[in-house]
């Protein structure tokens, strides 16, 4: 069945890449220092509400440090501090009126047509905004995710995904349309050659160690959280496999590959080279839904309840056991694992409960740590020297966007 806008706007990565495309569309985004004034809009009146009510919000929860103008001295910056939350509020911009603030606001932006750029713009935004380590969540979040913002932002999310552009958001793994992607060396201009190159032995070993420190450290958050149950540390966050493993990302046309662009808290790094690969006849487990992530934890399952006690209760409120995949033991059947762009954006950092576990009802499973459109391989391949091309971060460019 479709992913509707309802779902997509359960998960924090979904809205924030409807909030992302609407940003994209601000006309101030290439402005000069000195360019003249332009009239507000409905679009940028939202987009202002919102950094407004955010930014107070964060400051007065002592989340983030704000500096506007600081004079000399403590005194000044908190009374800066104290004027911004003070001015937000008396704007209908506090903590209370906010959402619905923002939500009329939202009504009334006009949507343009969806291009693909600025769909793949919003992508790479909102998946460099998604910090899912246990954090609090920040004013702009918090104001997204309230029932009144979320229910004004079904209006674009369902403009989105009924794109005719969208529909490269849930492609099917496509196997002549894989490539490689690894940042370049600042220093050399040039991509390291060991990241260009997998070795069967070298996957083998990896995904054996990754399994042994899951096991390593839950033993020590059980033995942790028996001590100290009032005080859950987080250490190991993600669900994804090992950053050692070779990937790959589908190409769209024009725009290169995926993870060329879409990198979840991504360095931002000036270079990246790509180069298509030719992945053998493979067995490709994709993930299109919540149902094809549960079924990957039921057949594989690694208990990580003690180790994920804090980051995931904490994005998620649940209380409860923890599983995710256990990759070296789904190697045996799969040679690799890909997540559709879709499947991200709706999936990312929400509850997915577990049926087809012992004690159904008990497990639950998150998908962190991944980026849109990510295959990762347990099997190695080849990558074709002659297709190798370095794409650059471009100012000009819509915001995560790389050129050739």
């Amino acid at each position: 069945m479709p992913i509707t806008a309802q779902q997509l706007l359960a998960s924090p990565a979904g809205r924030a890449m409807c909030i992302e495309w609407l940003r994209s569309h601000d006309p101030r985004r290439s402005d000069t220092p000195d360019a003249p004034a332009q009239p507000a809009t409905p679009l940028t009146s939202f987009l202002d509400a919102l950094h407004y009510a955010g930014t107070a919000y964060d400051v007065g929860q002592g989340i983030t440090t704000l500096m506007l103008f600081p004079q000399p001295g403590t005194q000044g910056l908190r009374s800066a501090h104290s004027q911004y939350v003070k001015d937000a509020q008396e704007g209908g911009l506090g903590e209370v009126q906010a959402p619905a603030t923002l939500a009329a606001l939202l009504n009334d932006i006009p949507l343009p047509d969806v291009t693909a750029p600025h769909l793949l713009s919003a992508v790479s935004q909102a998946a460099n905004t998604m910090h899912l380590w246990g954090q609090p969540p920040r004013g702009e979040e918090k104001f997204t995710a309230s029932p009144a913002v979320s229910g004004a932002l079904e209006r674009i999310a369902d403009h989105l995904l009924r794109a005719p552009t969208a529909r490269f958001l849930s492609q099917p793994y496509d196997p002549t349309n894989q490539w490689h992607m690894v940042p370049v060396d600042s220093e050399t201009d040039r991509a390291p050659r060991a990241a260009l190159i997998a070795r069967d032995n070298d996957i083998v070993s990896v995904l054996a160690q990754e399994a042994l420190d899951h096991r390593e450290e839950e033993r020590r958050s059980v033995r942790e959280l028996a001590r100290h149950p009032q005080h859950v540390s987080s250490g190991r966050w993600w669900s994804s496999p090992s950053n050692e493993l070779p990937a790959t990302s589908m190409a769209v046309p024009e725009y290169g590959p995926w993870t060329l662009h879409c990198v979840e808290d991504s360095f931002g790094e000036d270079a990246k080279e790509v180069r298509q690969v030719t992945p053998p006849t493979a067995r490709v487990k994709e993930i299109h839904t919540a149902a094809d992530w549960a079924q990957l934890c039921a057949l594989y399952p690694q208990d990580v309840s003690a180790t994920m006690a804090g980051c995931w209760k904490h994005n998620t409120g649940r209380d409860g056991a923890w599983v995710t995949p256990n990759w070296l033991s789904m190697s045996q059947d799969w040679d690799a694992v890909y997540l559709t762009p879709l499947a991200y954006l709706h999936l990312t950092g929400i509850v997915i409960d577990i049926p087809d576990m012992p004690a159904s009802g008990q497990w639950a499973s998150s998908i962190t740590g991944w980026s849109p459109g990510l295959t990762v391989w347990f099997v190695p391949f080849a990558s074709h020297e002659k297709t190798a091309h370095t794409w650059r971060l471009d100012d000009d460019a819509l915001p995560g966007l790389y050129v050739p």
